[in-house]
């Protein structure tokens, strides 16, 4: 355990898991996560969606803090797209993170999407809990706060990063998500325009669609009836011509293209 928590921090901690598990209602149980979770890592707004279930959208189902329904409604409404972090649900990945650790501040400011939702809302910063469970997306959670209150701490980061597992295991089972309902989807033009651009083979350009909508290696070779070697080789070749190093790089950069 970290040693800057102190004894009320783990109580608190440990009635917050255990109302992960014990809030019947997943509604009811996000909405009761966020605001015990203010208790632990201040912020001024949150909101916590789910994966879309209708493919219509990457989220749904928002419930939150400090933000009414109409606000929540607004994202999925007219700036889902403009999102310059959505990339990350792509990558299936079940991590913590800070927006300031992934963009710089002035490409950050100049996007639409801070000009139109964070500013008139006196937000500046922001940390995100994304949620994947075997790979599948199945949430994120979203803390906010303005400029003043300054960014969220390593040990703030550090306390989030602790309810991942427990959210996305109860998010999962509880029958509102499904590997067929996680919201990973891939636009055909997408990868095309992809392939094209840094001229990559059929064969890359079918990984890239496999990775792009969060399949696992293993996954991807049983999809493509080929060995883990012979997918390590394509792989390879796929950082090398788009120039970068993982597969988390790999997937900000096909993303943010399309943004």
């Amino acid at each position: 355990m970290n040693p800057f928590l102190e004894r009320n921090d783990i109580g608190l901690l440990s009635d917050i898991i255990y109302q992960i598990y014990s809030v019947d209602d997943p509604t009811e149980m996000r909405s009761t996560f966020l605001k015990l979770l203010k208790m632990l890592v201040p912020y001024s707004r949150s909101s916590f969606y789910l994966a879309s279930k209708d493919g219509r959208h990457t989220l749904d189902d928002p419930v939150g803090v400090n933000l009414n329904k109409a606000e929540l409604q607004r994202y999925l409404d007219g700036y889902e797209d403009e999102d310059y972090t959505r990339w990350i649900f792509f990558s299936a990945k079940n991590m913590a993170y800070r927006e300031t650790d992934l963009f710089s501040e002035s490409s950050r400011v100049e996007t639409r999407y801070y000009k139109e939702i964070y500013y008139p809302s006196n937000i500046h910063y922001s940390a995100q809990l994304c949620l994947s469970y075997h790979e599948v997306f199945v949430g994120i959670v979203s803390l906010y706060r303005p400029k003043g209150d300054g960014d969220f701490t390593d040990d703030q980061l550090f306390l989030l990063d602790l309810f991942k597992e427990h959210l996305a295991f109860r998010l999962y089972h509880s029958g509102h998500i499904g590997p067929a309902q996680s919201g990973q989807k891939t636009d055909p033009g997408i990868i095309d325009n992809t392939r094209q651009n840094y001229k990559l083979t059929n064969r890359e350009a079918e990984v890239l669609g496999y990775l792009f909508k969060g399949h696992s290696p293993e996954s991807i070779s049983q999809e493509l009836n080929i060995s883990t070697h012979t997918l390590k080789k394509h792989m390879s070749n796929l950082y090398k011509k788009m120039g970068v190093q993982t597969r988390f790089d790999l997937l900000r950069k096909l993303y943010s293209s399309t943004c």
